[in-house]
């Protein structure tokens, strides 16, 4: 400071920088998935994090903040169940904020099922059996099975024979389940249809004296 008269003084005062405020945070909004395996990751930058819908987090000082991220354990099941997520923001001071996020795990989706074509066969007991499994069935790809990620468990059942043995049809059902539950079934036809003539050699010609030395007809197919 200087007078009229030139005369001066001076003094010093000291500023002293201190950011011990902590970011703000806001999470994304909570989400539900159905499996599992369908949780995304994390978001690999801050910027990836801040396009999250809900999420924003900001700083008194530093724009450029720190992310990091992680996800915990499925609780509950894969039936049901949440993960929680926590998404942290770190000034250049080392000042951190946190915030959770819940993703839930909730499969209510029926499995899709489609039947192996109708079958026809001359006899009943031409049917083929049952599949013991999914796996014996499954090359043949016949199974439309959507949004199964873990192993169904597959039954089959079949019905009686509606008809007759020389024209008749036998439902059979297949059955998945996954492990949640849901279930779903088809039906498939198996129809029983004996449309082919029997086969018949007839016996050697023969030769006798008299008319009353023709042997009489066979009483039956087993003599």
């Amino acid at each position: 400071m200087t007078d009229d008269c030139g005369n001066t003084k001076t003094c010093n005062q000291t500023i002293t920088v201190d950011d011990n405020t902590k970011p703000t945070i806001s999470c994304p909004d909570n989400i539900t998935v159905e499996c599992e395996d369908e949780v995304p990751a994390c978001p690999a930058s801050f910027a990836a994090f801040d396009a999250l819908p809900g999420a924003s987090a900001s700083d008194n000082c530093d724009d450029n903040l720190t992310y990091a991220c992680t996800t915990g354990p499925l609780t509950g099941g894969a039936c049901g169940g949440t993960i929680t997520r926590e998404h942290k923001v770190t000034d250049d001071c080392g000042n951190t904020k946190t915030c959770n996020q819940t993703i839930t795990v909730d499969d209510n989706t029926m499995p899709t099922i489609t039947c192996p074509d109708n079958i026809t066969a001359e006899c009943e007991d031409e049917v083929p059996a049952c599949p013991a499994s999914r796996s014996v069935r499954r090359p043949a790809r016949r199974f439309g099975l959507g949004q199964l990620r873990r192993q169904p468990d597959v039954r089959l059942h079949d019905g009686p024979l509606t008809g007759g043995a020389c024209g008749g049809t036998i439902p059979r059902e297949h059955n998945v389940t996954d492990d949640c539950g849901h279930t779903k079934t088809c039906n498939q036809t198996i129809t029983v249809d004996d449309n082919t003539l029997p086969v018949i050699t007839c016996p050697d010609n023969v030769t006798v004296e008299c008319e009353d030395e023709v042997p009489a007809c066979p009483a039956s197919r087993g003599v």
